[in-house]
């Protein structure tokens, strides 16, 4: 019986702490407006202290006289307009990102081209990262069905692999050539 007792008595704190927050969150909305127009009047902010006091007091329960007299009837009576309204907003809350997601990645490619283009670029998509070749490449044999190939063509004397890639590599190790394979996420490529 101790229990059921305690729960209820959580509730009745739970509802009255949330007809104190709805009360609070309208004074403040009228706040601003009366901040405004009625700081001149003598003792004004005394009278607000007052009136938040009034709200929070226990024994004149101020926050819970307002909302059963005032906000209750009429929020009770749009309740279903309010419904309506939330479920509307939720829709186009979730069009408004689509959109607003598809105008930023518009405006970000129309910035890039138009970059490019000004900079007299070739309208080509580069991306420069730094990782540890051990941990995208796994050494490879010799392959002559391999697509695809990279030949440096150059007018300098040819410059050992161990400095261009510095990770300890067992592969470069052997001689000044390597092979390897790109991991990726579906296997070697």
């Amino acid at each position: 019986m101790a229990s059921k007792m305690s729960n209820v008595r959580k509730y009745f704190d739970q509802v009255r702490w949330m007809m104190y927050w709805i009360v609070f969150a309208l004074y403040t909305v009228v706040e601003a407006i009366t901040d405004l127009t009625l700081a001149w009047f003598p003792l004004y902010y005394e009278l607000k202290i007052a009136f938040v006091i009034w709200l929070l007091s226990p024994y004149t329960r101020g926050a819970s006289l307002i909302y059963r007299k005032c906000l209750h009837p009429l929020l009770s009576s749009r309740e279903r307009e309010i419904d309506e309204y939330i479920v509307q907003a939720k829709e186009r809350s979730y069009e408004t990102m689509v959109n607003f997601g598809k105008q930023g990645l518009s405006i970000a490619a129309t910035a890039a081209v138009s970059a490019a283009v000004k900079a007299r670029v070739p309208r080509v998509l580069q991306s420069r990262f730094s990782l540890p070749l051990a941990l995208v490449c796994v050494p490879s044999s010799p392959a002559k069905t391999t697509k695809f190939k990279i030949t440096v063509d150059t007018n300098q004397p040819p410059v050992d692999l161990s400095t261009l890639f510095p990770d300890p590599l067992p592969f470069l190790s052997v001689s000044n050539s390597g092979l390897f394979s790109f991991i990726s996420s579906v296997g070697r490529t």
